[in-house]
C-alpha cells in the first residue's frame, strides 16, 4: 500500500498539471533561486572523455545533514515485497529493472559504513501496461521524511522551468507536411551525478527477501529528486550548445522542439529529412540514444539506419488506425490526424472522481474545450456545494456528471487533421473572445488563403475560464478585459515563433473585443489600449512604455480593420 502522503502528492500531480494546460502562459523573471540554480549548474558541470555528463545536485544553502532515513526505507522495502507475493510478474519487472540498473552501471553496491551526510531514498513501483517499452515504472521518493521531520528534496533548488509550452510544441508541429517522433532513451539515466552527492541518493534492496538489504547508490539523475527535471532538461540543451556549429539543424530541434525526453518535430521534404544523421551523431556525443521513431511517412522511417528499424520494427510499422501519443495527445500517423479516446476509469461519483477524469482529459491546444469547460464549472459548483472529498456528490451534480460522461464515447469520433498547409499562402491569425455568466472562452484561428483561391480555417488555440460566482457586472467586464488581453498576448509573443516560421500577414481581433475597447474608452476617456503581460491592459497615453503592444485606432478604417502595432518611441508632449 503506497502511503497517503504519496498518494495526495501523485492527486495533486494530476490536477496540477491539468490547470497548468488549461492556464494561459505567461513570462516572468527568474528567481533569484533559479538564478541561483543555473549558476550551480554553469559553474560545476562537466564532461567525461566519451562526452558524457556529469552534474551536481543543486542545493539551497549548501550540502545539508538530514535525520536518520535508513528505517523508513527498510519498512517501504518489506511494503513492497508483500506486493511481490500477490504479483510474480510485478516481482519479476522490479527485480529486471533493477538488475538493468546494476547491470548498465547506474548504480553501484556500496561496501563498508557510510559516512557523513547522506539519505535513504525510499522506492515503489508502478504498472503500465499500456507502455510499449517500459511496463513498469520505478518511483524514488525523496520527499519521504526523515526522523527529523525533513527530506532531500526539501533542500533542493526546483530550478526554472525550462520545458516549452505543450500546446505551442504541438501547433508547430502541425506546420510542416512531415512529421516526425522520438525520445530519448532513458534520458534521465545517461546524466551522471558527481561523486561528492552520491551518498545523498541511496537505496535499499534485496533480489530476495530471507537476503539481508543491501544498500547501493544511484549513480544518475534520479527521477523524484526535485532538481532532476531542471538538470535532466538543461543537459541537452548544453549539448545543444556545445555542438551546434557542428549540427546547427539538430541542435535548434534539440533546444526548442523537445519536450523532456520527447522529441517532436517536422521537415518540408525528405530532401531535408537527413537531420535524422545530425540527431543521431549530436545526441551521441553526450552518449544518448533516440528510440521510439514515429512519422506519417513510410520514406522518412526507411531512411532510420537498420539496426534502429529492426530493434523498433513494431513501432515504425503501424497500421491505420494506430495511434501514438504526442506529448500525451493521441495521433495517427498513417491517417495523420489527432484523435481522442477517453473512458471513464470510475463508477462512483465523487469530487475526487470528477476531478481525476476530468484531468485525464490531456487536451493542450484546447480542441475539446466545449467538454472540458462544462466539467470546470461542475467542478466550481463542487466546491460551493461544500462537498466531501470522498464523499457522493449531490443528486443534481450527480446527473449533470454523468450527462458528460455519456458524451466521452463520441470524443472517439473527432479526429483533426495534424498538417496545416502554409507554404506559398497568405497566412492570417484571426482572435475571437467572448463570456457568459458562468464561463469565458478565446480561440485562434489560423486562416490560411492558398495560391488557388482556396481558404482553409483551423483551430490553433483555445482557452477558456469558468466565471466567480461572486462577480458583479463591472467586475464581468474586468474579467473580459484580462481575457481580451490574454488574446492580444497570446497573438503577438507566444505565436512570435509562428512568424518566423511561416510568417503572418495579418492579426484579426472580433467585435466583441472592440465593442469592449469601445466601452472602456466611454468610460475613461483619458484612457488608451496597451497589453501589459504583468498587468492591467489600459493605462494613461503618457506613460506608455516603448516595445508595449497598442491597438491602432484609425478613423479611416473601420475597427475590424485596425492594426496591432508596437511602441517603438515615445514623446511626452
Amino acid at each position: 500500500m503506497i502511503p497517503q502522503r504519496e498518494s495526495d502528492e501523485s492527486l495533486d500531480k494530476a490536477i496540477r498539471q491539468f490547470w497548468e494546460i488549461e492556464s494561459v502562459p505567461e513570462k516572468s523573471a527568474l528567481s533569484a533561486e533559479d538564478q541561483q540554480c543555473e549558476e550551480i549548474f554553469v559553474q560545476t558541470h562537466k564532461r567525461l572523455e566519451s562526452g558524457k555528463f556529469v552534474v551536481s545536485l543543486p542545493f539551497r544553502d549548501g550540502e545539508p545533514s538530514l535525520g536518520e532515513s535508513r528505517s523508513l526505507a527498510f519498512k517501504r522495502l518489506i511494503s513492497m515485497e508483500r506486493r511481490f507475493a500477490c504479483n510474480e510478474q510485478f516481482r519479476n519487472l522490479y527485480v529486471d529493472f533493477m538488475e538493468d540498473y546494476l547491470k548498465s552501471g547506474h548504480m553501484e553496491l556500496v561496501s563498508g559504513e557510510i559516512k557523513g551526510n547522506h539519505f535513504f531514498i525510499p522506492h515503489h513501483g508502478i504498472l503500465r501496461p499500456s507502455s510499449s517499452t517500459t511496463k513498469l515504472r520505478i518511483v524514488f521518493v525523496a520527499s519521504a521524511l526523515t526522523s527529523k521531520g525533513d527530506s532531500l528534496n526539501d533542500y533542493q533548488l526546483i530550478g526554472p522551468k525550462l520545458q516549452k509550452e505543450v500546446g505551442d510544441l504541438i501547433c508547430n508541429f502541425r506546420l510542416h507536411e512531415i512529421a516526425f517522433t522520438s525520445d530519448i532513451r532513458q534520458m534521465y539515466r545517461q546524466i551522471l551525478i558527481t561523486d561528492e552527492h552520491l551518498n545523498y541518493q541511496l537505496i535499499l534492496w534485496w533480489t530476495f527477501p530471507t537476503d539481508e538489504p543491501q544498500t547501493y547508490r544511484l549513480k544518475t539523475v534520479t527521477y523524484g529528486i526535485t532538481s532532476s527535471t531542471f538538470l535532466a532538461i538543461r543537459v541537452p540543451q548544453q549539448l545543444a550548445e556545445d555542438h551546434k556549429s557542428e549540427y546547427p539543424e539538430a541542435a535548434k530541434i534539440l533546444s526548442r522542439y523537445t519536450y523532456m525526453d520527447d522529441v517532436v518535430s517536422e521537415s518540408d521534404s525528405i530532401d531535408s529529412a537527413d537531420l535524422q544523421n545530425q540527431l543521431f551523431d549530436l545526441l551521441k556525443k553526450g552518449e544518448f540514444e533516440l528510440r521510439k521513431w514515429c512519422s506519417n511517412s513510410p520514406e522518412f522511417l526507411q531512411r532510420l539506419p537498420d539496426s534502429v528499424r529492426s530493434i523498433e520494427s513494431s513501432t515504425v510499422s503501424l497500421d491505420k488506425d494506430s495511434s501514438v501519443k504526442v506529448l500525451g495527445v493521441a495521433w495517427q500517423p498513417v491517417k495523420d490526424v489527432f484523435s481522442y479516446n477517453v473512458t471513464p476509469l470510475h463508477n462512483r461519483v465523487t469530487k475526487c472522481v470528477v476531478l481525476l477524469e476530468t484531468a485525464r482529459i490531456f487536451d493542450p491546444v484546447g480542441f475539446l474545450c466545449p467538454v472540458i469547460v462544462a466539467a470546470k464549472i461542475l467542478i466550481q459548483e463542487l466546491w460551493l456545494a461544500g462537498v466531501d472529498w470522498d464523499a457522493e456528490v449531490p443528486q443534481d451534480i450527480r446527473q449533470k456528471w454523468l450527462r458528460i460522461v455519456s458524451g466521452f464515447p463520441n470524443l472517439s469520433n473527432i479526429q483533426i487533421p495534424r498538417f496545416v498547409p502554409t507554404q506559398s499562402c497568405r497566412v492570417e491569425l484571426h482572435g475571437f473572445c467572448d463570456s457568459s455568466e458562468v464561463a469565458y472562452v478565446a480561440v485562434v484561428y489560423l486562416r490560411v488563403v492558398h495560391s488557388n483561391g482556396l481558404i482553409g480555417v483551423h483551430i490553433f488555440s483555445v482557452k477558456s475560464r469558468v466565471a466567480p460566482k461572486e462577480e458583479t457586472f463591472p467586475a464581468k467586464i474586468g474579467v473580459m478585459r484580462r481575457f481580451a488581453s490574454f488574446l492580444v498576448v497570446r497573438i503577438h509573443s507566444s505565436f512570435d515563433w509562428l512568424a518566423g516560421i511561416i510568417g503572418i500577414d495579418q492579426y484579426f481581433l472580433t467585435q466583441k473585443w472592440l465593442t469592449y475597447l469601445r466601452l472602456v474608452q466611454q468610460v475613461r476617456p483619458f484612457v488608451k489600449v496597451a497589453v501589459d503581460d504583468a498587468g492591467p491592459i489600459t493605462t494613461k497615453v503618457g506613460t506608455l512604455p516603448e516595445r508595449k503592444m497598442v491597438l491602432v485606432n484609425d478613423p479611416n478604417l473601420s475597427p475590424l480593420q485596425w492594426k496591432l502595432g508596437r511602441i517603438s518611441e515615445v514623446h511626452p508632449s
